[in-house]
């Protein structure tokens, strides 16, 4: 058995390979960026009307304040420029080319239009330059939008769309099977027997997939050696990650460990100082990676919500943020693991405060319906104190 510490420091030293591909941005949200994305002209491209009213050229102030000016033209945004001469002013609409000849702009509601004609109200001061979007002025051209990197979020694809950029370099996300064991579950539409319940564990995988992006596959697997070593071979030459729940503890049908040794799988940890998820095993074989995750629900969510949500960070296939939270109350554990303290999570006073929830056991899975994620108290601790910050994981 080893430290929690050093599962993490062995997940990093096996990080998936980092392999461009290119995908339509409409489906890059999420994804990694593996290129730099530029700006192709201009923001914005023109001089832009950025108020209804009128523009005019600021030399004809005196005119607008006493005499009124002509207009002359109207410009609508999506509308070629359009001009007028000095002593006279064109309508306006946000978002419309500012009109050659003219150099401000006036808010409709600091005019008075008669006659098609325009005056400035009184006590009004009008400021040279006034109103207009400068050209260039967001961003110029050539200049660096998006890093190498960067998580592509909403607003990125408004920007990629912004430029055109209908396709984009992102880094490949692993095909993840998700694989669960055992002969007492059965399926959600299935009335178990009083020594059955149902399949729950890939259920959360697979919504644990989807929020990051993962495009995975479910496989259930019977407690029985021959069938799932022949399973578990098509699997590991199908996909780049297996999440297995279930049969990695010490029982005489817990099979995981033999058969993946016997598929040429190394296993690099089997067991781990925390609660819950001690029996967790991690093992690769050239680019497949194999996570053995304990099969009670509790231990299922805490060691795919902390582990492999650290791998794939440590792969850059995540943003690297550690999230921390606030411990709302007292905590004495005696054992010498690392706790992974089931919480809920509740924001108050703009800090996020960690409520501890009480569960019957790594088997209680009724009880996730409570939990927001773990809170990670270190083992060299027996007593963790209400107030103090510690690692944060959710379990999205």
């Amino acid at each position: 058995m080893i430290s929690f510490e050093a599962a993490q420091n062995i997940l990093s030293k096996h990080t998936f390979p980092l392999v461009p591909e290119e995908v339509h941005f409409t489906q890059s949200k999420g994804r990694i960026l593996a290129e730099e994305i530029r700006n192709e002209r201009p923001a914005p491209p023109f001089h832009r009307v950025s108020m209804d009213g009128i523009s005019f050229d600021y030399k004809d102030l005196g005119l607008l304040k006493s005499e009124g000016l002509p207009i002359l033209s109207t410009a609508f945004a999506g509308q070629e420029q359009v001009s007028h001469q000095t002593g006279s002013c064109a309508k306006v609409m946000t978002g419309a080319v500012l009109p050659k000849g003219s150099d401000t702009v006036v808010r409709i509601e600091d005019l008075s239009i008669e006659n098609n004609c325009a005056f400035l109200l009184p006590n009004i001061e009008i400021e040279p330059g006034k109103n207009i979007h400068r050209k260039g002025s967001d961003c110029d051209v050539n200049a660096l939008l998006l890093s190498p990197g960067k998580t592509l979020n909403s607003a990125d694809l408004a920007v990629l769309a912004t430029l055109g950029k209908t396709e984009v370099v992102v880094y490949k996300v692993p095909k993840v099977g998700i694989v669960s064991t055992g002969d007492e579950l059965v399926g959600v539409n299935q009335t178990p027997a009083d020594h059955q319940i149902r399949k729950s564990n890939p259920y959360f995988l697979q919504s644990l997939c989807e929020h990051h992006g993962l495009q995975h596959r479910h496989v259930h697997l019977p407690d029985h050696k021959e069938s799932m070593m022949q399973e578990l071979r098509v699997l590991t030459e199908e996909c780049d990650v297996l999440l297995i729940s279930g049969g990695v503890s010490m029982g005489e049908r817990d099979y995981v460990a033999e058969i993946l040794k016997n598929l040429g799988v190394k296993i690099h940890f089997h067991k781990v100082a925390q609660r819950p998820g001690k029996p967790l095993l991690f093992g690769s074989r050239k680019d497949l990676f194999v996570f053995g995750l304990p099969g009670n629900p509790i231990s299922v969510t805490a060691t795919s919500s902390v582990h492999f949500i650290t791998w794939l960070k440590m792969s850059k296939l995540l943003a690297e943020n550690q999230l921390e939270a606030v411990l709302s109350s007292d905590i004495q554990f005696d054992r010498p693991l690392t706790y992974l303290l089931p919480v809920s999570m509740r924001i108050i006073a703009g800090v996020m405060n960690a409520i501890p929830v009480q569960i019957n056991g790594s088997g209680d899975v009724l009880s996730l319906s409570k939990i927001d994620g773990f809170l990670k108290l270190d083992a060299n601790q027996d007593h963790f104190k209400k107030g103090n910050v510690y690692p944060f994981y959710p379990c999205t």
